[in-house]
């Protein structure tokens, strides 16, 4: 079994909210496990997140699913 680690929290800061760490991880996940496509689950995160929200949680998203990326194909 392979073991991935993500800085989450970090990242959830440095868009200086905390509470999006959750979406983060959502990024993360869908890159790593590409279990659902990473189209489905931004969607998924704009008709699902507060109002007025939407694109401070995709740019959480992003961040995670980015940084899944570079990881699997060995760039970190």
């Amino acid at each position: 079994m392979k073991h991935f680690s993500i800085p989450a929290t970090r990242f959830a800061e440095e868009l200086e909210r905390k509470m999006v760490l959750n979406i983060v991880m959502m990024g993360f996940l869908t890159a790593v496990t590409e279990i659902v496509g990473v189209e489905a689950m931004r969607q998924a995160v704009k008709v699902s997140v507060p109002k007025g929200t939407d694109q401070l949680n995709l740019n959480a998203f992003n961040k995670g699913f980015e940084f899944g990326e570079k990881l699997k194909s060995g760039t970190i």
